[in-house]
């Protein structure tokens, strides 16, 4: 792989909270920001205590911000490749306090090797990139092209990697768009990545799904629970869904 390029530390940010100001996640103005994809992701993520979770993309690390907010008691590691985004992560792992929990390394997950030892964390996270170059909405420059299309890497190495990093039977947790949800379960199993559960992702109730949430078990057996269709509005142009305003409220 090329080295990586050196962070250019005066790009402008905002800063943006999450439970009623109780944590601070600070993002660029313009390039890649995260979206209630992470929050739903991070509250469908089954983690008990004293366990370690890794998140294979990072960003501005708000999925780590979120899990170690929420669980006071574990450790997550992340991976992200762009050097400036992973300078925001590690700033807002600092930030909150959580550098004895928190660990997000500046590389490539196709590396995943060179740092974390195989079978060595309980959960693994992700919201990889959804679509392959030239698909999907335009982006806002290179930054969030790298976030949202597979320039780096697809679904079949994040599960790679996740399978790399999982214990035996450990799971894995993904958003995906709803639309490619026979590719993702398809794709899982291939790898050795057994869905079991799914939630599908409506914007409000009598739309179509847009997301699905899946959990895949390693080295699984072919049983798989769907689950009740997750609502983020109550109705079309109108206030976030109850179970989503649960999702954003202080522990």
């Amino acid at each position: 792989m090329p080295p990586a390029e050196k962070p250019q530390r005066n790009k402008e940010y905002t800063e943006n909270t999450l439970f009623n100001g109780a944590l601070l996640c600070r993002q660029h103005a313009e390039g890649y920001r995260f979206s209630v994809d992470s929050v739903l992701l991070a509250h469908f993520i089954d983690v008990k205590s004293g366990f370690s979770v890794f998140d294979l993309g990072s960003g501005c690390g708000v999925l780590p911000l979120i899990l170690l907010y929420r669980n006071r008691d574990i450790t997550c590691s992340g991976i992200e490749l762009q050097p400036d985004l992973h300078h925001l992560a590690t700033g807002n792992i600092a930030a909150a306090g959580f550098n004895d929990r928190g660990t997000i390394f500046n590389g490539d997950l196709r590396d995943i090797a060179h740092f974390a030892e195989a079978e060595s964390v309980d959960r693994v996270v992700s919201n990889p990139p959804f679509y392959p170059p030239g698909q999907g909405r335009a982006s806002g420059g290179q930054e969030e092209e790298f976030a949202r299309r597979q320039q780096n890497g697809g679904l079949a190495e994040f599960l790679a990697a996740a399978r790399y990093l999982l214990k035996n039977r450990g799971s894995a947790a993904f958003i995906y768009p709803a639309e490619q949800g026979a590719d993702f379960i398809v794709t899982a199993r291939e790898g050795g990545m057994e869905v079991k559960r799914l939630r599908h992702v409506h914007s409000y109730p009598g739309g179509p799904a847009k997301l699905t949430l899946f959990s895949c078990m390693k080295n699984g057996r072919s049983e798989l629970k769907v689950l009740p269709p997750l609502y983020v509005y109550e109705y079309k142009g109108g206030p976030r869904s109850e179970e989503v305003k649960t999702f954003y409220r202080r522990n």
